[in-house]
């Protein structure tokens, strides 16, 4: 890490293969930043996540141009939410702001949001996407997942806010202090709570390169907030298993009156008219249903304590660089 006295400011910028956003990058925040915090002192921190291009090339130059950017290389790609929380634990600034590598985080939103945060009124302030320059389809995905973690969520889930963010220290090691391995940066955010806001602004559309986040990454980073942060699915197995089982529990009741006494029939029913093929057919898809669909969500619950369990680091650095 960079010796010297504590900046007030430490950027973080995970990059996967970059190497086309990162120069517009810099050349939009460097003079920016200078310009707001040149006395205060700054580091931007840019942790190249296993890129394959020439994003560890450009960390460098950038480097040389610039000592106040440095880079922290992985060792190979550990994923958005590893390389974050990797950046966090190398950072000194008295606040940390995390951002994207594509600009979709406007500059000018960083440093009202620093601003905020630097008056001392609140700890943390966080972008809001009002509005989002995307398909309907993933707006709606987006969407969807905010309403449900609001619904489900056993502390106030921040609605439409992403990991574009600026925290004070006492809140960032407050996250670092936690020791799960897992590691989903926006919620642990929410999850400290302290004094939060929350600044709406347009998120536009990458400006150069293609995003890294497909439905596949997508869904499981949205996994990794339900199971993060929420037992609700835990007890919707609990009560599908218990309903269906009270379900079957009647349903066997039924067959055995009818059986019993053939009179007793239920809504003129009578379970000699099949010879009980459709009866049980049915019975076997309800339990089978809802024994697949609570195997299913103790599973994701189970991946989590997999990795919890094994105790492996978020990530494994391969250098650092800097002078």
């Amino acid at each position: 890490m960079p010796v010297g006295s504590q900046p007030a400011l430490s950027i973080i910028v995970p990059c996967y293969n970059e190497e086309k956003s990162l120069p517009l990058l810099v050349r939009t925040l460097e003079p920016k930043l200078n310009s707001a915090f040149g006395e205060l002192g700054w580091e931007m921190i840019l942790v190249n996540d296993g890129s394959q291009d020439g994003t560890e090339a450009c960390i460098e130059a950038f480097h040389q141009l610039c000592p106040k950017i440095w880079g922290v290389s992985l060792t190979r790609n550990f994923g958005h939410q590893p390389a974050l929380y990797t950046g966090l634990t190398h950072s000194r600034g008295k606040i940390c702001a995390c951002m994207d590598a594509d600009l979709q985080d406007p500059p000018e939103v960083l440093l009202e949001l620093v601003k905020i945060v630097l008056s001392g009124d609140y700890d943390v302030a966080y972008g809001v996407r009002a509005t989002r320059e995307a398909g309907p389809l993933l707006r709606g995905c987006y969407r969807s997942f905010y309403r449900l973690m609001g619904a489900i969520s056993e502390h106030p889930w921040q609605m439409d806010a992403g990991d574009f963010c600026a925290m004070n220290r006492r809140t960032v090691d407050m996250m670092l202090s936690l020791p799960e391995r897992d590691k989903f940066v926006r919620g642990l955010r929410s999850w400290v709570g302290l004094r939060q806001v929350g600044v709406s602004y347009t998120r536009p559309r990458r400006k150069l390169g293609r995003s890294k986040y497909n439905y596949s990454r997508l869904y499981r980073l949205a996994m990794k907030g339900v199971v993060g942060f929420s037992t609700a699915p835990l007890r919707i197995a609990s009560f599908l298993s218990l309903g269906m089982g009270l379900i079957c529990v009647l349903g066997a009741a039924f067959l055995i009156l009818n059986r019993l006494f053939p009179a007793f029939t239920l809504f003129g029913y009578s379970i000699g008219a099949s010879q009980g093929i459709a009866t049980l057919a049915v019975l076997i898809l309800l339990m089978a249903s809802a024994v697949l669909a609570s195997l299913g969500i103790i599973g994701e619950y189970l991946a989590v304590v997999l990795v919890e369990v094994k105790q492996r680091p978020v990530s494994l650095i391969s250098r650092i660089i800097h002078q």
